[in-house]
């Protein structure tokens, strides 16, 4: 008997959970724009907040987190392989445009060093003439949007803003002038705010 009132008893509370979530479901569907929206702007509201804790839980939880990784990797190698496979094409594209725009890119800037002449474009690299190139990185204008953007750039904003250096002159100019030093105080002040 008492089994049977258990049961009943179990039983009454998974219809009224199945009433309640069905009653959420519908009042979801109905409000999905005003809820998004709520949703959104907390969001907007508490950036740091929900950041910290996204980097908390990240330090706390860091070996599952890289465990969850591994074995997702491994759990899906033969998809991503065959994937890699099916899009061979579309990766030659890819790279064979990221070459393009890049010869483009250094083409505006003079196909050599600015300050040693030195002209084999495996080792010319794009200075940001003001040190500011972190702020396009930050912005996600990397890569081929980066050789776009300056194929692209007026003359006058392209000799303004960046110039053409060898890996070696680059990394001089980037000692001599602490750029990075300067950036990594700009960060820190950031963080501190």
């Amino acid at each position: 008997m008492k089994r049977l009132l258990i049961w009943a008893s179990n039983q009454a509370n998974l219809d009224a959970t199945a009433k309640i979530k069905e009653r959420h479901r519908r009042y979801y569907q109905t409000h999905k724009e005003q809820i998004a929206q709520s949703q959104k702007q907390y969001r907007e509201t508490h950036k740091e907040e929900i950041l910290e804790q996204c980097r908390q839980y990240r330090e706390k939880h860091r070996e599952e987190i890289r465990i969850r990784c591994k074995l997702f990797y491994e759990t899906h190698k033969k998809e991503a392989k065959k994937y890699r496979e099916a899009h061979k094409e579309r990766r030659v594209i890819n790279k064979e445009y990221h070459r393009n725009m890049r010869s483009q890119a250094l083409e505006r800037l003079g196909n050599k060093c600015l300050l040693c002449g030195f002209s084999d474009i495996r080792a010319l690299q794009i200075d940001h003439i003001n040190g500011d190139g972190y702020l396009e990185r930050k912005q996600k204008l990397k890569g081929s949007k980066f050789y776009s953007l300056i194929a692209n750039l007026s003359d006058a904003g392209l000799k303004q803003k960046y110039q053409l250096l060898c890996a070696n002159c680059n990394a001089i100019k980037t000692a001599e002038n602490e750029e990075q030093a300067k950036h990594r105080k700009r960060l820190e002040e950031a963080i501190a705010v």
